[in-house]
């Protein structure tokens, strides 16, 4: 581990050992229970003790720098080569080979992952699943040394126990139920990644297919993952314990001499994936038997534990309870809705219900866990069960030691009955124009936990979606300004039929493998500064009880997860019952009924959703609950005019208020009115100076929102507000992260990293503080990235790259229908190989402008191209052969290395616009002796 990465302009850095004290917090059995957030919440925790957090969070890197390009080692034609290069730049420079010489993976005080000798780290990852893990040595060797390339510094290996996997049907050999050529292949995998410096995060529970023989009753019928039997029978449980302290602890790996659980190169274990009863597909009624009688007999037994009988569970559920149900001889039915034309909805029952789940979850992991521990297994667990569900979260958080979730724009979906059969069905739509929970940050920040690592365990935006080269980036910047643990994209696809794009696999497609290097470096060394503060979602249990168990029973449920859109612009979190909140946290948004433990908040945000379900307390019951004795007014929708809270000073707004405060009553208790009203005596709400507190009754989510920029902007060094959140434009509080949904642009804007993407026709010029770019294509990503250290406008190394779009060879879509204004597109077609990314000359030039002066351009739309200066040299790949070219900083003539895909090197001079040929790797670009002798060498 070298130290300090030099030339930040603040003084931070990338890398160094001389930060505050790390107490790495080991895995030990028995749960660990929500922590006591002292730390977590106080002003400032976020940051390093408040004060600016620098460039380059402290990470586990190789702290060197990109090695000399060599021009004809690496291929980035996806058509051409199995495994392409993702970049002309090589980035395993991040990795600290071997993997697990920095001791076992723990975890700090304050919820993060290091190492045993106090090395932090963050996992840049990528998933390899199911076939692609089960392949030649020679194929192995060949993915890893690109995904290495490629600055991954972990690998997923998911989805091994298929009956294709370690598990196939009948396997029992000298008391083994693991197929030994298989493991054989996982055996490798870890060895080569190990290495390179590349860590490994194992799955246990995924595909697996129980057998009858194996003592399962029924066992095929269970489908794959057995979801959600795996979490509550006995027997399944043993299994699943059987195969983890087969492959886990007695195998020993003949590459390595270490049994997994030795190997501190296996750094992650996860026990299930997607699994257990509040799962999408689990509908506990439909359960096969004897397992529904099983689960039915424990949920009353659970009920008998909290209600005396029948007559006091019906006088709390009522009509919900069925006539025919009886606690006493355990005919309570699993969640089934009340028969009749007059029945209404189940809120208390499904509540009930899921806090069951959570219970029955909450056992499994500690059963699991303990197991493990107990066998010896020392690195950080987790399990899966629906990802961005809040009671499963909290379960997770409860007993296990870190949280991981799932995020795809535009995952493919299907007509009823034909799942994973065409058409495949997909909206197109450019994910920074959008809003709501399917967005990166909310979809992602819902899962996050104070005093929790979080890891984005799969993640992906998916062909044949046209704007999904924007995702690459927009994860890792996001990811490091919300302190991410982890982001393992999904997937990487070995097979050697993977020839053209797919939904998921990222190394055929130029859109995605082409940024997935400049991401690592991004997310890697820090190039985007982390958020300074945290704004902590408060929930109350029966907060997280209220989201529904199951969208098939009622379709409007709270939307609890818009409020997350604040971590647009700074760090979010949840914070579950049981949680100390200090008096001087740092700002809490309480969408709802949680009380904070022993003591009232400050810098709180209070209100009830504007469209929170009849479950929902009332809201004078929560104000009574915060502490506030005040009586609402009714008020019809009317104007309001606001001073500089919630909206600017002066602005007036028409809003659908259906309760306000009395004016009279705020001031006489020495509270600020917030927004008064223009046709009543009345506020929206007030702020209490005594404690910071901002109450509010009904308040939309993007409300809540600017209010919560707003109250952020109270803690003492801050200058964060609703200005943020304004325009349809999301910006960051470090000020490097934009977000216009209105142009469907996204930028990046550090010293070091510099991206646009998104919808490139939006403007004629798009800029940052740095770049200005005119393009020609319509849709894609241009990044720039310093190598050096340097800012990127006095750097003398960097790279600079621009990717568009790529579709397959006769791929076929149509508009499929128009559900809500929204376009549904159909992928009839996925076509064939090669794949196309649409280059074609333009007689306009896609230019590059850096600190105001021109620096390159090309004659092209659409297509991919590359340039990375070292020094006085230039390389420069283009997709598309016959694409003129000019770069500004060789004035004159060039000098011109070409490397062929023959091998063969070829120099010739030409002046300028120079002309990219066909069947080459890349062009290296100098000054021409002409320009040297007449002294044009320029800068």
């Amino acid at each position: 581990m070298s130290g300090r990465r030099v030339g930040r302009p603040d003084g931070g850095s990338g890398i160094s050992h001389d930060t505050a004290a790390i107490h790495v917090r080991r895995m030990s059995a028995g749960g660990p229970a929500l922590l006591a957030l002292a730390a977590c919440l106080a002003v400032g925790a976020v940051g390093a003790a408040g004060a600016d957090v620098p460039y380059g969070t402290p990470l586990q890197t190789g702290g060197g720098s990109p090695a000399p390009i060599e021009p004809g080692a690496a291929d980035l034609d996806v058509n051409r080569t199995a495994f392409p290069a993702a970049s002309l730049v090589d980035f395993s420079y991040l990795l600290s080979p071997p993997a697990g010489k920095h001791g076992f993976l723990g975890l700090t005080d304050d919820g993060h992952f290091v190492f045993e000798d106090g090395t932090p780290v963050r996992f840049w990852g990528i998933n390899v699943a199911k076939d692609s893990v089960f392949q030649s040595k020679s194929v192995i060797d060949a993915a890893v040394s690109a995904i290495a390339r490629a600055g991954f510094n972990l690998v997923r290996l998911h989805h091994l126990d298929d009956v294709t996997g370690l598990l196939p049907p009948g396997q029992v050999r000298e008391g083994t139920r693991i197929d030994p050529q298989k493991l054989d292949a996982v055996d490798y995998w870890i060895s080569r990644l190990r290495a390179k410096g590349i860590y490994v995060y194992l799955d246990l529970l995924a595909y697996r297919t129980f057998r009858q023989w194996e003592g399962v009753p029924g066992g095929e019928r269970l489908g794959r993952g057995a979801k959600p039997y795996a979490v509550f029978d006995d027997r399944l449980i043993e299994l699943q314990q059987q195969y983890a302290a087969e492959l886990l602890v007695r195998h020993v790996n003949p590459y390595t001499g270490l049994s997994y659980a030795e190997d501190p190169g296996v750094c992650l274990v996860e026990l299930c994936d997607e699994n257990g009863l509040l799962h999408r597909s689990a509908v506990p009624g439909e359960l096969i038997e004897p397992y529904r009688s099983a689960l039915r007999a424990r949920w009353n037994a659970w009920l008998r534990e909290r209600y005396e009988g029948t007559s006091e569970l019906r006088r709390a559920w009522g009509s919900e309870l069925g006539s025919d149900e009886s606690l006493e001889r355990g005919t309570v039915r699993l969640v089934a809705a009340p028969e009749g034309p007059d029945a209404g909805p189940c809120e208390a029952r499904e509540a009930a219900f899921c806090e069951f789940a959570v219970a029955t979850h909450r056992a499994y992991f500690a059963r699991m866990r303990d197991f493990l521990r107990g066998n010896g297994v020392r690195v950080p667990i987790t399990a899966v069960g629906r990802p961005g569900r809040l009671a499963d979260v909290r379960a997770v958080a409860a007993e296990l030691d870190f949280v991981g979730t799932n995020f795809y724009w535009d995952h493919p979906f299907y007509p009823a009955g034909r799942q994973w059969q065409l058409p495949a069905l997909y909206r197109n739509e450019n994910e920074v124009a959008s809003t709501g929970v399917e967005t990166l940050v909310p979809a992602t920040a819902v899962s996050k936990v104070a005093g929790k690592p979080l890891v984005v365990r799969e993640w992906n935006a998916c062909w044949p979606n046209k704007y999904r080269s924007t995702a690459i980036l927009a994860a890792a910047a996001y990811g490091n300004l919300q302190r991410h643990d982890g982001m393992i994209l999904f997937t990487f696809d070995t097979r050697e039929s993977a020839k053209k794009l797919s939904f998921f696999d990222v190394r055929r497609d130029p859109a995605r493998w082409g940024l997935v290097g400049l991401a690592a470096k991004c997310f890697l060394e820090g190039d985007v500064r982390p958020a300074r503060r945290t704004a902590f979602v408060a929930w109350s249990n029966a907060d997280t009880l209220s989201q529904r168990a199951l969208p098939r029973w009622r379709s409007d449920a709270w939307r609890l997860d818009d409020i997350y859109d604040v971590g647009w612009a700074c760090g979010v979190s949840n914070v579950f019952a049981g949680h100390q909140v200090l008096s001087e946290a740092a700002v809490l948004a309480v969408p709802g009924s949680f009380r904070p433990a022993g003591q009232r908040a400050t810098h709180a945000v209070f209100f009830k959703p504007a469209d929170a379900g009849r479950s929902a307390l009332s809201v004078p019951e929560l104000l009574n609950g915060w502490g506030y004795d005040l009586t609402l007014r009714g008020a019809s929708p009317q104007r309001f005019a606001f001073d500089g809270v919630l909206y600017d000073a002066g602005d007036e707004r028409h809003m659908a208020a259906t309760a306000g405060f009395s004016l009279h009553e705020v001031k006489a208790q020495g509270y600020v009115p917030i927004g008064r009203g223009m046709a009543a005596p009345i506020c929206y709400g007030f702020y209490d100076p005594g404690r910071g507190n901002f109450v509010f009754g009904r308040l939309p989510w993007r409300e809540a929102v600017r209010m919560t920029l707003d109250a952020l902007g109270t803690v003492p060094g801050e200058s964060v507000s609703h200005k943020l959140s304004d325009g349809g434009t999301f910006i960051s509080a470090t000020g490097e992260l934009r977000r216009d949904e209105r142009s469907g642009v996204f930028t990046i804007d550090s010293p070091f990293f510099q991206a646009i993407g998104g919808a490139l026709d939006a403007r004629d010029q798009l800029r940052t503080s740095q770049i200005a770019l005119s393009s020609q294509s319509s849709i894609g990503t241009f990044c720039a990235a310093s190598l050096d250290g340097k800012p990127l406008s006095k750097s003398r190394h960097y790279v600079m790259k621009m990717v568009s779009f790529a579709i397959n060879s006769g791929e076929r879509k149509r508009l499929h229908a128009r559900q809500h204004g929204r376009a549904i597109y159909a992928l009839t077609d996925v076509g064939e190989p090669p794949v196309q990314t649409l280059g074609r000359a333009a007689v306009k030039p896609t230019s590059v402008f850096l600190s105001g002066r021109p620096l390159f351009e090309v004659f092209m739309a659409n297509g991919s191209w590359e340039l990375v200066r070292e020094q006085e040299a230039f390389f420069v790949f283009c997709d598309t052969p016959g694409m003129r070219f000019f770069i500004h900083e060789l004035p004159g003539r060039l000098a011109i290395a070409r490397y062929g895909v023959d091998g063969a090197v070829q120099r010739h001079e030409t002046k300028q616009p120079a002309v990219y040929p066909a069947s080459t790797l890349c062009l290296k670009i100098t000054h021409g002796h002409a320009a040297l002798k007449t002294g044009q060498a320029g800068t």
